[in-house]
């Protein structure tokens, strides 16, 4: 704006100055012009950023209303609301006289994910603390969804208890730091077995299992030297497992160590080789 001025003739003839002469030489910081200016590309400026929030919640807005869509489903598993009724000819819950509490209260759907197989939506859901939901709320989800669902699109609630994991590893550890039951000298605490689990619960809802972050988790841990892995399966049943070859995701949405012996570690102290 500055430029387009200084180089304005009629500009020039009224201010006394020559056609290209520098703005910040001609005006002071504190001249009613450099104020004027000033203030104006502000407000521009601040214009643009709401327009550039407007379009980004917009675009949320239709990504998350878009039907067909995987993300719609998901949002509508997770607006599922209990005990309540949808309104006459809507897919929306019926919440007057409601008070937030009550309404957070009947969302019993805390998790959620959405696949699509062989022409079949998979709807995943898990209640709060990565649970199973009950039978009653089940049914009820599975009757709230043949309301709202597109025509003509098959879909099928998996609402099941986690996926059991099992993996055995060789951890060659540091003897200054960790014993040979991996025990910290410091903390007293096992620290391997404690960040499996750790990795294992902090896995996103549906989110994929891979062996090399596995690994790498276990592998800045002090005391560990270098870790390997022997083994890793998962289970829908806890009969058959499979093997994990890199990376897996579990058909539940989710996994866990059901038991102790679920992980087996081996400890080895690493020796250095040498002449």
């Amino acid at each position: 704006m500055t430029d387009a001025f200084m180089n304005s003739s009629i500009m020039a003839t009224l201010y006394s100055f020559t056609v290209g002469d520098s703005f910040d030489s001609t005006f002071s910081k504190v001249s009613f012009e450099s104020q004027l200016f000033y203030n104006i590309a502000v407000a521009i400026n601040f214009i643009e950023m709401l327009f550039d929030s407007h379009k980004l919640e917009v675009t949320a807005i239709i990504a998350e209303l878009k039907p067909h869509s995987k993300y719609w489903y998901k949002n509508k598993a997770l607006a599922y609301m209990h005990g309540y009724e949808l309104l006459e000819d809507s897919d929306q819950f019926d919440t007057t006289g409601l008070t937030d509490a009550l309404i957070a209260a009947s969302k019993i759907v805390k998790y959620a994910a959405v696949v699509e197989k062989a022409n079949v939506v998979y709807i995943k859901i898990a209640a709060v603390g990565l649970v199973k939901l009950t039978n009653d709320q089940e049914d009820g989800i599975v009757s709230y969804f043949k309301e709202v669902k597109d025509a003509g699109v098959k879909i099928e609630i998996i609402n099941r208890d986690a996926d059991q994991f099992k993996a055995s590893i060789v951890i060659y550890y540091d003897p200054i730091v960790l014993n040979s039951s991996g025990i910290n000298a410091v903390t007293g605490l096992e620290s391997v077995r404690d960040a499996v689990k750790s990795f294992i619960a902090s896995l996103p809802f549906n989110g994929e299992y891979r062996n090399n972050a596995f690994i790498d988790a276990l592998q800045v841990l002090d005391g560990v030297v270098m870790a390997e892995l022997v083994s890793a399966q998962t289970s829908i049943d806890g009969l058959s497992f499979t093997d994990v070859d890199a990376y897996a995701t579990p058909d539940s949405g989710y996994m866990k160590l059901y038991q102790e012996t679920d992980l087996q570690i081996t400890y080895k102290v690493y020796e250095t080789v040498s002449d």
